[in-house]
């Protein structure tokens, strides 16, 4: 009697996509991510968790703020899993640029990690003209008209340095 014993292929995990509307996200706040899932070959035995992650710069890993976390099992070879979901925004967070990304984790395929999406987390800053003036009169080109202009930030966070330009129209 021959018996024959084959390892079973590995199941080759890989993120197919990570998607986030763009826009200006508040520490604190959500964002929803979709994200798709895919099992390449293989049988996939176990579960699998998915880590959501804010990273400063654009490499994904579990050393980032975590900001979602999810499992699922039963992705057999060719199938793929694609889903939409909130993620809590830590609050603690400072203002800045962001990446958001996943990490597939299979307790014996180690992880799968995704490129990262760029997103904008922070205070927003809404400046308006409030008032704007000028000396009435007659001109002629090249003389020079006095302008007064105030400009205030109605929003919640600090602007940075901004310009004021003016225009004139018949």
């Amino acid at each position: 009697v021959r018996v024959n014993v084959a390892r079973k292929a590995p199941p080759e995990i890989s993120v197919q996509y990570v998607d986030a509307a763009e826009g200006i996200y508040r520490p604190g706040g959500s964002i929803r991510v979709t994200v798709a899932v895919a099992c390449g070959n293989g049988q996939l035995d176990g579960e699998l968790s998915l880590g959501f992650y804010a990273s400063m710069d654009d490499s994904i890993s579990s050393a980032d703020y975590e900001i979602q976390s999810e499992d699922f099992s039963d992705l057999e070879p060719g199938e793929s899993y694609t889903f939409s979901t909130v993620c809590d925004l830590p609050s603690s967070m400072p203002d800045g640029d962001y990446y958001i990304g996943v990490v597939v984790h299979h307790p014996d395929e180690g992880d799968v990690v995704s490129d990262g999406i760029p997103v904008w987390v922070g205070t927003p800053v809404d400046l308006t003209v409030q008032t704007l003036d000028a000396t009435e009169g007659t001109y002629l080109p090249n003389d020079q008209i006095q302008v007064y202009s105030l400009v205030k930030n109605i929003g919640a966070g600090i602007s940075e340095r901004y310009a004021v330009d003016y225009y004139l129209s018949t």
